[in-house]
């Protein structure tokens, strides 16, 4: 679970700023909060980012992606890092990128922090917390290293650890490297502590953001889901999803995406979930499932009711970019309810091309399934004001998002003081009480230039 990330001069994130996911005092759904017994700590399952357009709410969750990015596909070949510093202030391209995101893994609680430009990483730590004690796994700058808080001697290092820590290359978080080393050490120690060492870049592989793009793009899903019998459920006038076998031979998949597909469904069927992956190609929809050890395929097309009766099915290409997005979404929100495999899951514009009916069954899905021993979550930005609701968010856990003097900033409803929770939060929004809020004039379209 993701309990803090904070952000510094990256795009139009300037000093730093923190999305806060450790529950305030407000006692409101408490009982149902994620809770890490080791740590006797809540976490909060949900976050909603409201704010105005260019405030920054993208970047927020761009951050979130940019991480998992660096971990899992960093630079090869003398290739620069991801490297966005802030634009508004002399200097800030001279100076560091930096994440730090306080998550649990395991039920173990660590601190990462990278910092980086467009050349090298420049410093990166890992902390893990007990429950009342810390250790620095490892640590890393320009000409120090460190693990197991044990200072390395990067000339004679001692051990198999230690040495592959001294090649780790200057453009490759710590993480990465070792996970993707054939490192396999007997001891139990040296197992437990490549555990430590390796759990970003794991822990991060549970991030899934979904950009404002998803409804205009063909896309796959790694994740199983019953989405085609909740489509009825959404008053577009569905009545069923029709799927019918298709050779896979006859769709003349590209090679990436049929590996795609391959390597998707073992894995699955390894890690003993569902090997049923989706997939968009050629103006379809499709869903792939591993039977006995064969790939089988079957394109899925939306039964539709029209007058006296009538029912007809339409074709993938034929369906709204709402239909489409909420099909996707369904996909995706089946994977935040799944015990076995729990994500974080970042949605830009929840709200595009939703109805808000739709947007709120989404959250209220996910809210009723959270229980304390449920450790995925919700992190989306909307402009729907009518999702900034206290009968279903904590305060806690609704943020505004602006801009002062180019630089985006992140405030939680909870932070203003004398806010009752059952006071209209979203009246005091639209009048300006807690900021984030555009002031736009009218706008004259009678001028004409000559």
């Amino acid at each position: 679970m993701l309990l803090d990330l904070t952000v510094s001069n990256f795009l139009s994130i300037d000093e730093p700023l923190s999305l806060n996911l450790v529950p305030g005092r407000e006692q409101k759904w408490s009982k149902n909060l994620p809770y890490l017994k080791k740590y006797r700590r809540k976490v909060n399952p949900i976050a909603a980012l409201f704010g105005a357009n260019a405030s920054g709410k993208s970047n927020i969750l761009t951050a979130l992606a940019t991480l998992k990015k660096i971990l899992h596909t960093p630079p090869q070949n003398g290739a620069s890092l991801y490297y966005y510093p802030f634009q508004l202030r002399e200097g800030a391209d001279t100076e560091p990128s930096t994440f730090e995101v306080l998550f649990s893994f395991g039920d173990t609680i660590y601190e990462y922090v990278i910092s980086y430009d467009a050349t090298a990483i420049q410093e990166e730590k890992l902390t893990r917390f007990n429950s009342s004690t810390e250790t620095v796994i490892f640590s890393r700058a320009a000409s120090a290293l460190s693990v197991n808080e044990k200072v390395v001697d990067i000339d004679s290092p001692e051990g198999t650890i230690e040495t592959l820590l001294t090649t780790v290359p200057s453009t490759t978080p710590v993480p990465t490297y070792f996970a993707a080393s054939s490192l396999r050490p007997k001891k139990a120690g040296d197992k437990s502590l490549i555990s430590d060492i390796t759990a970003a870049y794991h822990w991060s592989n549970r991030i899934v953001v979904v950009d404002t793009e998803m409804a205009n793009r063909e896309i796959t899903s790694g994740y199983p889901s019953n989405w085609t019998s909740s489509m009825p459920t959404i008053d577009a006038g569905i009545v069923s999803a029709d799927r019918h076998e298709v050779s896979l031979e006859s769709l003349h998949l590209p090679a990436g995406l049929r590996n795609w597909i391959n390597d998707s469904l073992n894995s699955l069927a390894r890690a003993n979930r569902p090997p049923s992956v989706d997939a968009e190609f050629g103006g379809d929809r499709f869903i792939f499932s591993l039977i006995d050890g064969e790939i089988r395929a079957e394109k899925v097309t939306m039964v539709h009711s029209g007058a006296d009766g009538y029912i007809g099915s339409l074709p993938w290409s034929n369906e709204s970019d709402g239909t489409k997005s909420a099909a996707r979404l369904f996909t995706q929100f089946s994977a935040l309810i799944s015990n076995d495999y729990p994500v974080i899951l970042a949605i830009d514009e929840l709200d595009r091309s939703f109805h808000t009916a739709l947007s709120r069954a989404l959250i209220n899905g996910f809210l009723q399934a959270c229980t304390p021993a449920g450790r995925s979550q919700l992190i989306f930005t909307t402009h729907d004001l009518m999702l900034m609701d206290p009968t279903r968010l904590r305060k806690d856990q609704m943020w505004l998002v602006e801009k002062l003097d180019g630089a985006t900033t992140l405030t939680a409803v909870s932070e203003f003081e004398g806010l009752r929770s059952d006071r209209d939060i979203r009246k005091s929004y639209l009048q300006g009480r807690l900021g984030a809020i555009p002031v736009i004039p009218p706008l004259d379209f009678s001028q004409q230039e000559a």
